[in-house]
């Protein structure tokens, strides 16, 4: 049987997991990544990179680029000295101090699940469900993920490429938003796999990577 690969996305409390597995597919949530079975490639929706100095990672911004009206969707990865700070306070402090900006509320909520898949020995690769869809549709999505519109579209563009959600068991047991967009990483994973993935960014610092389509 074919190795298996996967499609990360966070969700609260952990991870929701997208598995094919030869003629298998499934979808499950994970507290942490230790207790998911090695697959040969999973993609992840989350940053396993981080900027040098006070800039930005290259791999953002071209996907910052690449995304024109859903930009806002890739949100500045702060420093890891940043991410290892005890508290939002001190995290502010040296945010300020390293970059000229503060960290927002949204990257540092973030912090546990940026550090738990950087320090991860599983095969990760750096995947944005963004655009993913857009690479599916040749085009950015037209309706934000979190609306009913855009649910539909999504899981519309995930059937074109022979992803229909419903085939994935266990899909009914976690939120669907999470459950698309994991299946969206597993899309690139398997691209990946084939080497037909696209890598986002170039000029990498010793502790940066590309972003993945």
């Amino acid at each position: 049987m074919p190795d298996a690969l996967c499609g990360l996305d966070g969700a609260p409390g952990g991870w929701v997991a997208a598995i094919e597995h030869g003629y298998r597919r499934h979808v499950l949530f994970v507290r942490h990544l230790t207790e998911l079975d090695p697959p040969s490639v999973a993609a992840i929706d989350i940053p396993l990179g981080f900027p040098t100095g006070n800039g930005r990672r290259p791999a953002e911004l071209a996907a910052r680029l690449r995304l024109g009206p859903r930009r806002s969707s890739v949100f500045p990865t702060p420093p890891r000295a940043v991410l290892e700070c005890r508290d939002y306070d001190e995290a502010r402090r040296v945010a300020t101090a390293t970059t000229g900006r503060s960290i927002t509320k949204q990257a540092w909520n973030l912090r546990e699940k940026i550090l738990e898949a950087a320090s991860s020995s599983l095969p990760l690769l750096e995947a944005h469900p963004e655009l993913a869809f857009a690479a599916m549709a040749s085009a950015p999505m037209s309706h934000a993920k979190r609306t009913r519109d855009g649910r539909h579209e999504r899981l519309a563009i995930l059937a074109t490429v022979g992803l229909h959600l419903e085939s994935f068991e266990g899909h009914d047991d976690v939120p669907t938003e999470d459950a698309i967009d994991a299946v969206a990483c597993l899309w690139v994973a398997d691209r990946f796999s084939e080497g037909a993935a696209e890598a986002l960014g170039s000029d990498f610092g010793p502790d940066d990577g590309p972003i993945h389509i």
